[in-house]
């Protein structure tokens, strides 16, 4: 996967969701900005300003989502 056509995604549907590791994620636009979730563990969800700061910053097992973008498969 490619972290230009992950966004793509996310721009064009307001919503991304992907595999990573066994868990869906959920990368969805709000009022206050983007909320990312692991859908097993919707009641963690974190608040970034923009898809860009989300991809930097949500970690899963410690690293950024940024650094596991070839194991990301888009569900829809």
């Amino acid at each position: 996967m490619k972290y230009e056509e992950l966004e793509n995604k996310f721009n064009n549907y307001g919503e991304v969701r992907f595999n990573l590791l066994g868990l869906e994620y959920v990368i969805r636009k709000i009022d206050a900005g983007v909320e990312t979730f692991a859908k097993l563990y919707q009641s963690n969800k974190k608040i970034y300003s923009s898809f860009s700061e989300s991809m930097n910053s949500f970690t899963v097992f410690n690293e950024p989502l940024i650094h596991n973008i070839d194991r990301i498969k888009i569900v829809s």
